[in-house]
C-alpha cells in the first residue's frame, strides 16, 4: 500500500502542535496556582501580623560615663580614646554603657577583650598597675576573653556573685530584670561564689558555696543558689556572633532579648503566651518584622508593632 507522505507530515505537525499547546496550558496552570498560593500566604501573613512601622536592628554604639555623669558618645571612637577620655577626668575608673539597641567591643588595660551586649554597663579601673587583682563590675551581659596573668586574678562582680579567673573565655548574662544570672564557660576554668553576709559584712564572696566550672558548662545563679549543668555554649554567645539562637526558650525570655536589641516595649494581651516556647535561628541584623514572622509561623501567636511597642496576642485564625 502506498502511504500519503503529505498526510503523515500533516498529522505529525498536528500532534506536535497539540503537545506544545498542552505544555503551554500546563505551565500557565502551574503559574496561576503558584500566584494563588502566594497570594493566600501573603494575605494570611498580613492578617497574622500587623506592622504599622518596622524597626531596624541595633548597631555598635556606647557611652563613656564620666565621674560627673556626663555621657560621651563612643559610636565613632577608637577604643584607645576611651582611656584618653577617662584620663582627663578626676575618676580612676571608667564606665562604659550600651543603650538598648547597642553593642560595644572594648579593650581593658590588661589587654582583656570585652563585648558588651545591649543595655549593659561595665566599670573598670583606668589601670590595673599596682593592684593584686583585676577587678571589674558588670550589669547586663558581656562576653570576655581574659588575658592570662597568673599573678593577678581577673574578677567580675555581677548581681550577687563574684567570678574569679586567671585567663579564659566566658559569657555572663546578669540583667537586673532577669530572674537568673547565667555564666557560660567556653574555655579555661572559673570559680563563682555568691555574695552575701560573711563575718558580719555584706557583699562578700561566700566561698563555702563556691563552684568551679569546666568548658561547656553553665552556672545558673538563682538568688544565691548556684547550679552547674552541661550546655551547648553556642546558644549563650550567639548574640556576639550576630545571631538570635533560641532552643525551647519561652516567649517571655525571647521577647525580653528582642526588646533590648530593637529598643521596644512589649505588651502581652494574653499573659499565658509568656510561658510558651519557641525555636529561633536568625540574624540579628534584620528588621524586627522578620524575627516576629518566624516566631508567629511556629504557633498560634500574633504580633502588632505600633511605634516602639510590640503587642503580643493569641492568633485566632488557625
Amino acid at each position: 500500500m502506498k502511504v500519503n507522505d503529505g498526510n503523515r507530515k500533516q498529522n505529525n505537525h498536528s500532534t506536535a502542535d497539540r503537545f506544545k499547546l498542552g505544555a503551554a496550558i500546563t505551565v500557565l496552570v502551574l503559574i496561576m496556582v503558584a500566584v494563588i498560593l502566594f497570594s493566600k500566604k501573603t494575605d494570611y501573613e498580613t492578617a497574622l501580623n500587623t506592622f504599622r512601622n518596622d524597626l531596624p536592628a541595633g548597631c555598635s554604639q556606647a557611652f563613656l560615663i564620666s565621674a560627673n555623669g556626663k555621657k560621651i558618645l563612643l559610636t565613632d571612637a577608637v577604643m584607645g580614646e576611651i582611656v584618653e577620655e577617662a584620663a582627663t577626668s578626676d575618676s580612676s575608673f571608667i564606665t562604659v554603657s550600651t543603650p538598648n539597641g547597642g553593642t560595644w567591643r572594648l579593650l581593658l588595660p590588661d589587654s582583656t577583650e570585652v563585648w558588651l551586649n545591649a543595655g549593659s554597663t561595665l566599670t573598670y579601673p583606668v589601670s590595673f598597675a599596682g593592684q593584686k587583682e583585676r577587678r571589674i563590675q558588670l550589669s547586663g551581659e558581656a562576653y570576655f576573653e581574659v588575658f592570662k596573668d597568673k599573678s593577678h586574678p581577673f574578677t567580675v562582680i555581677s548581681r550577687g556573685q563574684l567570678l574569679e579567673v586567671q585567663g579564659t573565655h566566658f559569657n555572663i548574662s546578669a540583667y537586673q530584670e532577669d530572674r537568673q544570672v547565667k555564666t557560660t564557660l567556653l574555655e579555661g576554668s572559673v570559680t563563682i561564689a555568691p555574695l552575701g553576709y560573711v563575718g558580719g559584712h555584706e557583699n562578700l564572696p561566700m566561698q563555702n558555696l563556691a563552684v568551679t566550672m569546666k568548658p561547656g558548662q553553665q552556672c545558673v545563679n538563682d538568688g544565691g543558689n548556684l547550679k552547674v549543668a552541661i550546655v551547648d555554649a553556642s546558644y549563650a554567645v550567639a548574640w556576639k556572633e550576630g545571631h538570635f539562637l533560641f532552643y525551647n526558650e519561652s516567649i517571655e525570655s525571647i521577647m525580653e532579648k528582642l526588646a533590648r536589641w530593637y529598643d521596644v516595649q512589649v505588651v502581652y494581651e494574653d499573659s499565658l503566651l509568656k510561658q510558651e516556647t519557641r525555636n529561633v535561628n536568625i540574624s540579628r541584623s534584620v528588621n524586627i518584622s522578620k524575627v516576629l514572622n518566624i516566631i508567629a509561623d511556629t504557633g498560634n501567636i500574633r504580633f502588632k508593632v505600633e511605634g516602639k511597642t510590640v503587642f503580643v496576642s493569641r492568633n485566632q485564625i488557625r
